[in-house]
């Protein structure tokens, strides 16, 4: 985006939503019932859950190309929004295979969407 100051960009939810939207991505099947992933928590309602550290060696998240900082963007076709506890709940759920989809988004996106939940 511009230069500035380095206060980070403001962005509305639907602008947050509409760069999750646009996002490149992948979509992984985990068959494992560990999924081998670092999940943190953003309090932001469009995407509440990112990957906060690389993937174990070996992981299925590995092979499939999951990064540190990618948004889980839905479970089982499910867009996470929202609350946190019920994101977790969906990924905690042990039914395999689940198929997750992870988007790539700019670390401003990021933390626009987090500033939005600190409100």
């Amino acid at each position: 985006g511009a230069g500035g100051d380095g206060g980070g960009v403001d962005m509305t939810a639907e602008e947050v939503e509409a760069a999750l939207e646009n996002s490149p991505g992948i979509t992984a099947t985990f068959e494992g019932s560990s999924i081998g992933l670092q999940l943190k928590r953003t309090k932001a309602a469009a995407c509440p859950i990112y990957v906060g550290g690389d993937p174990a060696e070996g992981t299925e998240a590995e092979a499939a190309g999951v990064r540190v900082g990618m948004v889980v963007r839905s479970v089982r076709g499910v867009v996470l929004r929202g609350d946190f506890g019920a994101a977790v709940k969906l990924l905690a759920n042990k039914e395999r295979p689940v198929t997750i989809r992870f988007v790539t988004v700019e670390r401003e996106v990021l933390e626009a969407a987090r500033r939005l939940g600190a409100e």
